[in-house]
């Protein structure tokens, strides 16, 4: 579960520092140099092109050359410190097989349901098959560089119990409700269906005849406990407001449609217990730790690095 809970970690972080793709031509002007290896003109345009394309699907268009100016520094200093963690690599005589870049590849294929579908999804991020190949592999780098660097990190019993003192507020159950739904799409649906349930109709046998929420409706309207966070606010608002037993008397709009909710439990929030949170804490303190040493690492590394950046 650690491994796990690390490569998660792992994948954001290699997500935030967007990873270098290959390397730019040796006619491109030099943007900087880390311990007298250049970074290329090409890769940061390559970069802040993308970035742009990703603002543009969020509905941003903004060309300021400030900006720019902005996307520019920030993508520079991720190309050196991506060159950073290559340099040690290399180093620690950390390597990468194909045969892991190909066992982390099939896995990503898994999420697609066709060669074509994989291909296609590349290629709406402007990625060919060999550059998503160099992701992988520089993903894969970055990790055993985690764990390498890490490698001595120990937890105690003492320690898991200072943090869990230090840090109440991380080992609290949230409140809960457990509660059933009846979708639908118009407002005067959902009235006449508060209007049945008044009259005393069943609601889970309402919800199986007239929900367009297939997955719930077919177990009656159920959906089990869930928090605030679990749903969206208009949802969430009206079902933390009802009692046990009680049905909204009047429909609850969302982006889904309207809802009627019926409450059926509740749950509130809760401490847990030092023995109940121990899971979690296996988790959560070793990896706490191990980021702690990896940036403290990184940051002797850079500061010790010869950087010159050729861009203002």
């Amino acid at each position: 579960m650690l491994k796990k809970y690390l490569r998660l970690y792992m994948g954001v972080l290699i997500a935030l520092l967007s990873l270098t793709l290959l390397a730019g031509c040796s006619g491109n002007s030099v943007v900087a140099t880390v311990n007298g290896e250049s970074l290329y003109r090409h890769e940061l345009d390559k970069r802040v092109d993308r970035y742009k394309m990703e603002l543009a699907a969020r509905g941003v268009t903004e060309n300021n050359k400030d900006m720019i100016a902005m996307m520019e520094q920030q993508e520079l200093e991720r190309m050196i410190e991506e060159k950073l963690y290559e340099q040690e690599a290399i180093k620690l005589n950390i390597q990468v097989t194909d045969e892991q870049v190909e066992e982390e590849l099939a896995k990503e294929k898994m999420r697609f349901q066709s060669e074509e579908e994989y291909l296609a999804a590349l290629q709406q991020v402007e990625l060919t098959d060999q550059e998503f190949r160099e992701i992988i592999r520089e993903g894969i780098m970055l990790y055993e560089l985690f764990e390498h660097i890490t490698a001595d990190i120990e937890v105690s019993e003492e320690d898991m119990r200072q943090y869990y003192e230090a840090h109440p507020e991380k080992f609290v159950e949230p409140e809960q409700v457990e509660a059933s739904h009846i979708l639908v799409e118009s407002e005067e649906e959902a009235r006449e269906i508060i209007a049945q349930l008044r009259a005393g109709a069943n609601f889970a046998q309402l919800a199986k005849d007239t929900s367009i929420d297939q997955v719930s409706g077919e177990r009656g309207g159920e959906l089990g406990f869930f928090t605030r966070e679990d749903m969206v606010e208009e949802f969430a608002n009206a079902a933390f407001s009802l009692n046990i037993g009680q049905y909204s008397q009047e429909p609850v709009p969302s982006l889904f449609g309207y809802h009627i909710i019926l409450v059926q439990d509740k749950k509130a929030e809760k401490k847990l217990t030092f023995e109940e949170a121990r899971t979690q804490l296996q988790i959560e303190l070793p990896t706490e730790k191990k980021v702690e040493k990896f940036e403290s690492w990184f940051e002797q590394v850079k500061s010790m690095a010869e950087i010159e950046r050729k861009i203002a």
